[in-house]
């Protein structure tokens, strides 16, 4: 099935309590503002967001799942919540979008084996909570791969090139590096 936002500003939320499954083959079109808020559980597996513009919101106790998912040509998707919340993506793909993850106070968020290409702006954004990102590639972003201005980041694994301004910047929180990480020499991570 495919759920369409034709232009304003759509809302889904999901109460506490609920889960909302999103299978494979179902498609989510953005056609203006459109924001699912999670104050439950938001599982996606399989599905495909387009469009343009709308944000995956985890409120605090709530926890989002994607997994499997492709999110293309979607001008402002963010994945992103509050204080408590907890976001889960993996083997996902994330193309031609504005600032796909955000990671803000009090989130947990893991990434995993996702893949993003040719995002506006970063494409992975830690301003506070904790954040960890496994076997990610991440390149053509038209600013940085990765900004961190607080929080901490465990980055392990995976390719970070290409992208405009730097591969990684933090210029707060910590950062960890690990193991089979490559990042483009031309643009090593700053403090």
């Amino acid at each position: 099935g495919t759920l369409v936002s034709q232009g304003g500003q759509g809302v889904v939320t999901i109460g506490a309590g609920v889960t909302l499954t999103i299978n494979s083959g179902v498609t989510i079109t953005f056609g203006g503002d459109f924001i699912i808020t999670n104050n439950g559980t938001l599982i996606a597996n399989g599905a495909t967001f387009i469009g343009a513009s709308g944000d995956l919101y985890t409120a605090s106790g709530s926890t989002t799942n994607i997994s499997n998912s492709t999110f293309q040509n979607v001008g402002s998707t963010r994945v992103t919540g509050s204080g408590g919340g907890t976001v889960n993506v993996s083997n996902s793909t994330f193309s031609n979008c504005r600032n796909p993850i955000s990671v803000d106070a009090g989130m947990t968020v893991s990434v995993s084996s996702t893949t993003f290409t040719g995002t506006t702006g970063h494409a992975i954004e830690v301003a506070g909570g904790n954040a960890t990102i496994t076997s990610c590639n991440i390149s053509g972003s038209s600013d940085m791969g990765i900004f961190m201005s607080s929080g901490n980041l465990t980055v392990s694994g995976g390719t970070i090139q290409s992208n405009t301004n730097q591969e990684i910047r933090a210029t707060g929180g910590s950062l960890t590096l690990t193991g089979g990480l490559t990042v483009n020499a031309a643009s090593a991570a700053h403090h």
